[in-house]
C-alpha cells in the first residue's frame, strides 16, 4: 500500500492493517493474507483501543517516530 493513512497492530498471533474508507478496498487486495483489515470508523485511537481489548491485550509497545502522541496518549487512557 502507498498511503500514510493506515496503521499495523501486531501481536505473536494476528495482525491487523487499520486504515480508513478511502483505502479498505485497496488494502483488502494488497496486504498479506494472513493480516486482516479493519475500517477506522471512530478516532483511531477508540478503535485500536478496542482492537486490542477484544484480544484482552494490557501492553502497547509503539515506533515513536511513526504514532502521533495525541493517539499514543488515546491509547494510555483506555
Amino acid at each position: 500500500m502507498n498511503t500514510s493513512n493506515g496503521y499495523i497492530v501486531a501481536t505473536a498471533e494476528k495482525a491487523c492493517f487499520f486504515t480508513d474508507f478511502r483505502y479498505i478496498t485497496a488494502a483488502k487486495s494488497k496486504v498479506y493474507k494472513n493480516v486482516s483489515v479493519g475500517l477506522i470508523e471512530k478516532r483511531m485511537a477508540e478503535t485500536i483501543k478496542e482492537y486490542l481489548a477484544g484480544l484482552d491485550i494490557k501492553t502497547v509497545i509503539f515506533e515513536e517516530n511513526y504514532l502521533s502522541f495525541a493517539i499514543a496518549d488515546g491509547l494510555k487512557k483506555a
